[in-house]
């Protein structure tokens, strides 16, 4: 295996010694959810409060996204004169809130858990790009790897009027945290990430990305993924190596 990343790199060592080389900063707001959303029965659910005791045995479920953000570095390689190769590591956040509502005689309440998780991620992806009017537009494909550093759950049981537990709790709601990573949790995701964007000729650069979770650290049932766009902006510097005098 190390054999063959030394080919990889020796083949390869040519190209990038007369690549233009640049490296940036970038950062902007992530769109948070998750696919698939849970389904919903008969109602739309709303925030704890919408919902007074009535029908028996009725149960509802709604998933909700989370506005966070990303930070991160950025590498870029030009190959070719329309074709670079990005390298990305950055701090990105994700998150979404779960509703469900539970109506039975005993226990009729809102319950909302709110996931927040906070990820490291790698992603590589080549670039196609085009001028167009002072600077050029650009697209990326290719895949990411996040490891999950930290994340918590946020619980919130709130109690319905008419039920038996309302009266039996005073403030007739409940909150607790944990932590989201407990001692075997699954840590690494992987996905494919999407991007479209415009780079001005001074460095700047502005794009939407979709990042979608093919694999993830996720374990509700049914299993689901995260789904993220991303709306940043950024800056690069410009680097040559062995430029022909």
């Amino acid at each position: 295996m190390k054999k063959n990343y030394v080919l990889v790199l020796i083949i390869l060592s040519p190209v990038f010694a007369h690549a233009q080389f640049r490296f940036g900063l970038e950062g902007g707001i992530n769109l948070s959810s998750v696919l698939p959303l849970s389904s919903k029965i008969n109602t739309t659910i709303g925030d704890p409060g919408d919902y007074i005791y009535g029908d028996q045995n009725l149960q509802y479920e709604k998933d909700k996204g989370m506005t966070r953000f990303y930070v991160g570095a950025l590498f870029k390689y030009k190959l070719t004169k329309v074709l670079k190769l990005n390298i990305g590591l950055g701090y990105s956040q994700k998150g979404w809130t779960k509703y469900s509502y539970n109506n039975n005689a005993m226990e009729a309440n809102i319950y909302s858990n709110q996931y927040k998780i906070n990820f490291l991620e790698l992603s590589v992806s080549p670039e196609y790009g085009t001028p167009v009017g002072p600077g050029r537009a650009f697209i990326s494909l290719g895949p990411f790897l996040a490891y999950g550093l930290n994340g918590t759950q946020n619980s919130t049981y709130a109690w319905l009027p008419g039920s038996t537990n309302y009266d039996h709790f005073p403030s007739h709601d409940t909150t607790f945290f944990s932590p989201f990573f407990k001692s075997g949790s699954k840590r690494f995701e992987f996905g494919l990430d999407m991007a479209l964007g415009y780079e001005f000729s001074m460095g700047v650069f502005v794009k939407v990305a979709y990042d979608l979770t093919l694999k993830g650290v996720l374990y509700e049932e049914p299993i689901q993924r995260f789904s993220v766009f991303q709306f940043g902006a950024g800056y690069l510097f410009t680097f040559v190596r062995n430029k022909k005098k």
